[in-house]
């Protein structure tokens, strides 16, 4: 080795405490812009989760609702379809309550013997009846009612008044059997009424029609009318028969839940469904 060349090796210098670069902190500007950005991104996610809940609830509580109201159309729908009837006694009746101004015809009654009734041209005996009225015990819950045990007749046709006591009084009767159509009713609260007047009245109305009507008969039978001149339904008569049409209408409104843990006032909204069926029964000069 050549003894004038020197070997030199490169060392790093310490940098000198002075000489180090600094790190500065957020300032309290910078520290509450990003505590409040997070602040809303929570709420955000809070809102979105809170949407999302009340959404399912209601979809669940729609699919519900729906399901009882098909339920309860097809059984109304079948207890009619499978009335009888004759002439002054239709086979379908509404009654209804009033309170005040406000007129609540929610109870309906088949004629719907189990079988052969006991008088064919009426009237109809107490346990032949089929009642749809709300529970006596719960106005959101509608009820089919018989009365098994119950073989008193019915009141003549021509006093409504004691044949809607009568139904009155068969509802809450001893040997009422009532089974539970659906229980999702809307209760309504009314205000305004006389005291000791119900409050709470259920989202349920039923409507009958007939033609001819027995109004109509009663005045053919007294000479007044002509057979050709009630009025029969398309034109279906003969000379000697003709058909009475009696069509039977349902409205009932269902809540998508009767409990709600989603706070969401639109959730809670009443969903209405509408039914209808008809059928027809031979009259004779």
């Amino acid at each position: 080795m050549c003894p004038h060349l020197k070997l030199r090796f490169w060392q790093p210098t310490p940098y000198s405490r002075a000489a180090m670069p600094s790190r500065a902190g957020l300032s309290l500007i910078e520290l509450m812009l990003a505590v409040s950005t997070m602040l809303m991104i929570v709420v955000a996610l809070t809102t979105m989760a809170h949407g999302v809940h009340a959404g399912a609830e209601y979809s669940n509580g729609y699919g519900t609702a729906t399901q009882h109201a098909r339920v309860t159309l097809d059984r109304v729908s079948s207890a009619v379809s499978k009335t009888y009837s004759c002439e002054n006694y239709p086979g379908a009746w509404v009654f209804a309550d009033t309170a005040g101004s406000y007129t609540f015809p929610d109870t309906l009654v088949i004629w719907w013997p189990t079988t052969t009734p006991a008088n064919s041209a009426g009237p109809p005996l107490m346990n032949e009846l089929l009642v749809f009225c709300q529970d006596p015990s719960d106005t959101g819950t509608l009820a089919e009612i018989r009365c098994p045990t119950d073989g008193t007749p019915w009141s003549a046709y021509t006093n409504a008044s004691a044949m809607k006591l009568q139904i009155d009084k068969f509802k809450t009767s001893v040997g009422a059997q009532k089974t539970v159509v659906t229980d999702l009713m809307r209760v309504v609260t009314l205000g305004g009424l006389p005291a000791g007047s119900r409050t709470t009245r259920p989202g349920l109305r039923f409507e009958v029609q007939m033609t001819p009507t027995l109004a109509e008969m009663s005045a053919y039978r007294a000479g007044s009318k002509t057979w050709k001149s009630l009025l029969w339904p398309q034109g279906m008569y003969g000379s000697k028969t003709g058909m009475r049409q009696v069509s039977v209408r349902t409205e009932i409104q269902l809540m998508p839940g009767r409990v709600w843990s989603a706070n969401s006032p639109g959730s809670k909204t009443a969903i209405p469904y509408l039914g209808s069926t008809a059928f027809t029964t031979k009259l004779t000069q």
